[in-house]
């Protein structure tokens, strides 16, 4: 526990911080609205404000884009208001799949630039990093942005991640893929502060601030993509042992009499619920390509998908109780790549996870979209940036 007291500087940058942060989440505010917000004397206010907008962080509003003063009983002329200048830096967001995607967003937070490419199927550790590379430097060349320019590189990774160090501690699907140092390495060559996390995590965290799960007390996502991911979050953490991550429930055990999971076990659950294993079952059925090709036969109510359904749910369901009696969460956030399947899950799991003799379990349905995995990145050194 750090005992020392905190020195001038300290509060100083911590209370530039906070204003900052502040302007960030509302899009604009006036002095003496912070001064109320916060409770720092209009004199405080007033120098941070002068600070922040000499180094380029904020700019004032234009009277056509403000909005009205909402401090209780002012009058006279309307405050001015101020807003984050968008250029003042620049984040870079990476949602690591196999078919990684990458953004670009301003100090607003707002997407300028998005690219995604696909790893071959034969791909490893090198051989990704070097893909996610060149996706980074062609971001860079492409938007004529320098280093400095560079707020950081938030990233969501797959697999159990170290965040402490920055590493893949291991993801089965990517040989070599074993104490990965992404961080250490994108860092050694990019010279820019880079910050990870476990992708569903970052999703998860996303989904709290902004999406479906906003204000729900402690909730459990389940990601269904290539694998199966898991984070419970609660009160806006998400829970990791020893600043590493958990939840990797792809890898739960089902059956041990199941089919084979590249990890070496039998019967785990993505085995059971993955994209792949969906595919696989609806395409005895029915010609499609991709998940997505699915949800107008959901919609037809086809006779021979709805059993595929029914008998995969069974086994999500059986999945959501384990981890409910562990967690013990307010919410479930399902989340694929089709809200219409979402929801279908949803239904079928409500049937029989809303018993009415216990807790009323609330099911969430979303829908996994790369770009705004990527951008959901970028929180991660938003956060990083606050809270120094």
């Amino acid at each position: 526990m750090n005992t020392e007291p905190l020195r001038s500087t300290d509060i100083r940058e911590r209370n530039e911080k906070l204003v900052l942060q502040l302007i960030h989440q509302e899009g604009q505010i006036s002095q003496s609205e912070v001064a109320l917000r916060t409770g720092l004397k209009p004199p405080t206010v007033f120098r941070i404000f002068g600070m922040l907008e000499r180094n380029g962080y904020i700019l004032p509003v234009s009277g056509d884009r403000a909005h009205p003063s909402t401090v209780p009983g002012k009058k006279g002329r309307k405050p001015v208001a101020f807003q984050i200048n968008p250029e003042a830096y620049y984040l870079i967001g990476i949602d690591w799949t196999r078919t990684p995607t990458l953004v670009v967003v301003d100090f607003q937070g707002e997407i300028r630039y998005s690219s995604t490419q696909e790893f071959p199927s034969d791909i490893e550790a090198e051989g990704s990093l070097k893909v996610i590379e060149g996706m980074i430097q062609s971001a860079l060349q492409e938007n004529s942005l320098a280093k400095e320019k560079i707020l950081g590189i938030g990233i969501g990774l797959p697999g159990k991640v170290d965040i402490e160090r920055g590493s893949i501690i291991t993801y089965p699907r990517i040989p070599g893929m074993i104490d990965f140092p992404i961080r250490d390495r994108l860092e050694n060559l990019f010279h820019i502060p880079v910050h990870v996390h476990n992708n569903t995590s970052v999703i998860a965290l996303s989904e709290y601030r902004y999406g479906k799960a906003k204000g729900i007390p402690s909730f459990l996502t389940l990601l269904i993509r290539a694998g199966v991911g898991g984070a419970f979050v609660q009160n806006g953490i998400v829970f990791t042992n020893n600043f590493r991550t958990a939840l990797e429930i792809g890898h739960l055990g089902i059956d041990p009499d199941g089919p084979l999971c590249y990890c070496g076990q039998k019967g785990c659950l993505e085995t059971y619920l993955s994209e792949d294993a969906f595919l696989s079952e609806f395409q005895k059925f029915v010609p499609i390509k991709n998940l997505l090709e699915i949800e107008s036969f959901i919609q037809e109510e086809n006779p021979q998908i709805t059993r595929v359904l029914e008998a995969k749910s069974e086994v999500l369901c059986r999945a959501i109780q384990s981890l409910g009696q562990v967690f013990s969460p307010d919410a479930v956030l399902i989340i694929t790549r089709s809200q219409v399947f979402s929801e279908r899950l949803v239904t079928l799991l409500s049937k029989t996870l809303c018993n009415p003799s216990s807790r009323a379990l609330q099911l969430i349905p979303s829908h996994y979209k790369p770009t705004i995995a990527a951008k959901a990145a970028t929180d991660l050194v938003f956060d990083a940036f606050f809270r120094a």
